[in-house]
């Protein structure tokens, strides 16, 4: 169906057409082209190229599902007309009933539209509405965002509604994509699912240029506070590779909300939904009623947060910790990561820690701190990461760090530290129910150090718990009993626990402890550094591999490092 402009002027009411790319002005004084942005995107239809309209802030702009359906580049910001600093952003004010900007197109070759230093807030949506929320992305749109904020866009769509949307920004479609360049904040938005962007087949890039997603939220059964990438949606987290000059962080979703489903931070549904990001801190968010405080992946979806290793993209510095799950919260298990139903995970090189578990209903079995298992075809592969100082709110005697209900757990170069109750088991397993005919769990373990945890695995006391499949190989602990092949139990010390550095120290039992067995020991450790050097201080128990997150003895002092360090 072809998408009408809301409001259409006429070519002799506006200018003498021009073959060429146009530049117009908006805003109050008769230095202006136009008082208002509907005059100047109409003009700009009628040229073929692509149109820069230029928004000063004097003037208000009362924005109702603003239709971009044109090759056009909107800059806010402007002091006056003609006047090229800029300063601040243009605020472009929804009125509750609908979206405050609406870039969609049907064409074959579709648009490109480029929106910079906007303030865009104030949008909502009825039973009635086609777009809501923020900005709605449709069609064949490629959207970039630069400098800009979205922020206190309400979606609360009734019962029942076929469609969902998000608060802050919906990317519905598949051709449709959102790229934030940098320096954007989206917060504060309410949505249907997707508090802050919810993705519908569409794909989302972000680069983590000073990009944040905070203190949005769902209501209801809406899932993904901070984001949802559902029916096929991509979601990537890369550095720009033209920007070499810009610093780089770690794009924070952060403080968002879900109140009674999975996926406090982020929410992955559906077989080829994605979600790829190289520079990802996934901090302080809350499934207040179910799982997956940080991030859930659920109904064949998947998740890999993993560093960049070649090409032109860029890391943040070590230290900075830009690949991050941490101080989130859910109730029942998983207040990390929850996977189900056929969701898969794969970190590589991540920071898990300070996640917490809250109270959980009366007799329920006990819930992972860190990371929840559902289902049989759900998997979690954990490399190389620092799994650390997760715990349980309430008194729970096992509170281990993962909850398997099925599903199949790898773990490799892995250091597990400081993990709730010391008294327990890393992983607790139990059948889902009576029907189940396979086997509760897969777990297989390499090259990690397990400390503060008396085993590595137990069922839950109940008569549907199968015995799990268990492969270990070289895995230090420092209570209970030795696991596995090549296992043993030592004393374990940590560089500065309670600062958060569990780098080993010198003489330490796990320094050149295995052979390279674990298919990640080729892989570089939590620093980017090389792993297998050898220590002539220390003898090999089993080869020149050392065991958890990081090798020792080859991380260099970044005294200097900041957003421009490109050393890996």
């Amino acid at each position: 169906m072809k998408i009408l402009p809301l409001l259409l002027l006429s070519a002799s009411a506006l200018f003498t057409a021009s073959a060429h790319a146009a530049e117009y002005w908006v805003g109050a004084g008769s230095s202006c082209d136009f008082a208002t942005i509907e005059q100047a995107i109409a003009a700009a239809r009628i040229t073929p190229e692509a149109d820069t309209i230029r928004i000063v802030r004097n003037g208000t702009y009362p924005a109702r599902a603003l239709l971009l359906d044109t090759p056009v580049s909107l800059i806010g910001g402007h002091r006056a007309c003609g006047d090229m600093q800029r300063e601040g952003y243009t605020s472009l004010t929804g009125n509750g009933q609908q979206a405050v900007l609406v870039a969609a197109s049907d064409a074959a070759e579709g648009v490109e539209i480029h929106l910079d230093r906007l303030e865009i807030h104030g949008g909502g949506g009825t039973e009635t509405t086609t777009h809501w929320g923020g900005l709605s992305i449709a069609g064949n749109a490629r959207v970039h965002l630069y400098d800009s904020v979205v922020r206190n866009n309400r979606v609360l769509g009734p019962l029942g509604h076929p469609i969902r949307f998000g608060g802050g920004v919906t990317v519905r479609g598949n051709r449709a994509s959102l790229t934030i360049e940098r320096w954007v904040d989206i917060r504060e938005n309410s949505g249907d699912d997707g508090g802050g962007i919810l993705v519908d087949g569409g794909v989302l890039n972000i680069r983590p240029h000073g990009v944040t997603i905070k203190q949005n939220q769902v209501y209801g059964n809406g899932k993904g506070g901070g984001i949802a990438i559902v029916n096929s949606g991509l979601m990537s987290v890369q550095t720009d590779p033209k920007g070499l000059t810009l610093p780089v962080d770690g794009a924070l979703v952060g403080y968002n909300l879900a109140n009674a489903s999975c996926g406090g931070g982020i929410y992955v549904d559906g077989a080829n939904s994605t979600l790829l990001a190289s520079n990802l801190i996934v901090e302080n968010n809350e499934s207040r009623l179910d799982s997956g405080g940080g991030l859930c992946v659920t109904g064949g979806g998947y998740a890999q947060l993993a560093p960049s290793s070649d090409g032109p993209f860029r890391n943040c510095p070590p230290e900075q910790d830009c690949l991050r799950i941490s101080d989130n919260i859910a109730k029942d298990a998983g207040a990390a990561v929850s996977l189900r139903s056929g969701g898969t995970a794969r970190l590589d090189g991540v920071v898990v820690r300070g996640n917490v578990v809250t109270l959980r209903s009366t007799g329920s079995a006990p819930g992972g701190n860190a990371f929840h298992l559902f289902g049989n075809a759900s998997r979690l592969n954990l490399l190389g990461s620092l799994v650390t100082d997760n715990a349980c709110s309430a008194d729970e005697p096992e509170c281990p760090v993962i909850s398997m209900f099925g599903g199949n757990l790898r773990f490799e170069h892995v250091t597990f530290a400081r993990n709730g109750n010391e008294g327990g088991a890393l992983v607790t397993g139990r059948r889902i129910n009576a029907s189940e005919e396979t086997g509760i769990a897969g777990i297989r373990g390499y090259s990690s150090v397990l400390a503060d945890k008396h085993q590595l695995y137990t069922p839950v006391i109940d008569p549907l718990t199968p015995e799990a499949t268990i492969s270990v190989d070289c895995m230090l602990k420092n209570r209970g009993r030795a696991e596995g092949a090549r296992g043993d139990v030592r004393p374990i010390a940590f560089h500065d626990a309670d600062a958060g550095n569990y780098r080993l120290v010198a003489g330490s039992a796990a320094i050149d402890y295995c052979d390279g067995v674990a298919p990640s020991s080729q892989d570089p450790d939590l620093n980017r550094q090389p792993r297998g050097i050898d220590d002539p201080n220390h003898a090999d128990r089993y080869g020149a591999y050392d065991l958890g997150a990081y090798e020792f003895g080859n991380v260099p002092d970044r005294l200097f490092a900041n957003g421009f360090d490109t050393a890996s």
